[in-house]
């Protein structure tokens, strides 16, 4: 314990493998997001120029 709070668990690899697995590839992720009917507009500035190495 920490701070009177419970500082670490002890699972096995499985049970971890199970609950951190992911759902869904990051392509999925952005064509299940809402944001494309949203009318969200990002815009980059053009006035400063990148510099790139």
């Amino acid at each position: 314990m920490r701070d009177g709070r419970i500082a670490a668990i002890l699972v096995s690899f499985d049970e971890w493998e199970i609950r951190t697995k992911r759902s869904a590839n990051l392509a999925e992720f952005f064509a299940e997001s809402p944001l494309p009917g949203s009318d969200l507009v990002v815009e980059r500035p053009s006035d400063v120029p990148r510099f790139v190495d």
